[in-house]
């Protein structure tokens, strides 16, 4: 379909696309042929742009984060919907008995144990919401720390959203593979050892955040001693969340 027109938004069409809204001059009928040639399209455009940003959280966190706040928008992958494909991919892996009973060992009382198993089978039911839900939370701590930083909120909050996607993905790959080895193995100490390696990871995640807060300000002063704050209230909230949710399960 041509037309002098954006058929998206009516604005004239001096160029091959919209300079409105954006949406190509070229806009064609749906045929079976052309949902085959747009499907791989989408899917690799999408793919690249989750692993290149993914790529660079993971690499040089500080520069990947402050470039997407200075206006690089279209190299990197939407914050808020990367912490949404993550935590439901953590969700659905980790929603297995087996998995929520991981750190059953590591405690010797039968109450704990059960208080234990009640707070991962909760927060993992509600891992989705509960991480959306800890975005403003953890972005109006951070701000607490780096006001003077030249951040507002909402930019914190976008902070906490790339770096806790992240830390979703640090808990699916390469945890979730270690642990199901160690469950189909049949080792009569692999489940002792599942619960000391999700913590180990569950560590190494906090230890991800507070660097990548870190390479965000670090041309500024003091960005240790407050990113090692700023870090610790945010692990004494999602604790006291979490404990709240065992004990509101085991009821």
């Amino acid at each position: 379909m041509n037309s002098r027109h954006c058929l998206n938004c009516q604005a004239p069409l001096p160029s091959p696309f919209c300079g409105q809204c954006g949406q190509s001059a070229k806009v064609h009928r749906f045929t079976l042929a052309g949902l085959l040639h747009d499907v791989p399209h989408a899917v690799f455009h999408v793919e690249r742009g989750i692993l290149a940003t993914l790529a660079g959280l993971l690499r040089r966190p500080g520069v990947t984060i402050n470039a997407y706040l200075d206006g690089q928008r279209v190299r990197f992958f939407n914050p808020l919907s990367l912490l949404v494909l993550m935590a439901g991919a953590y969700a659905a892996l980790y929603n297995q008995p087996f998995l929520l009973s991981i750190l059953e060992p590591l405690f010797d009382d039968s109450r704990a144990r059960g208080h234990i198993t009640g707070m991962l089978g909760w927060t993992t039911r509600w891992y989705s919401v509960l991480l959306l839900l800890s975005v403003p939370l953890m972005g109006g701590l951070n701000w607490l720390f780096y006001r003077q930083q030249g951040r507002n909120v909402a930019e914190h909050m976008v902070i906490m959203a790339f770096t806790n996607a992240v830390s979703t993905l640090l808990m699916i790959l390469p945890l979730y593979p270690l642990l199901l080895a160690l469950h189909w193995s049949g080792w009569a100490g692999a489940q002792r050892w599942m619960g000391m390696a999700w913590l180990a990871v569950a560590f190494i995640t906090l230890a991800y955040q507070g660097w990548a807060v870190a390479q965000v300000f670090a041309q500024q002063k003091g960005t240790g001693l407050r990113g090692g704050g700023s870090m610790l209230l945010m692990c004494l909230l999602a604790g006291g969340v979490g404990v709240l949710g065992g004990v509101l399960a085991m009821r």
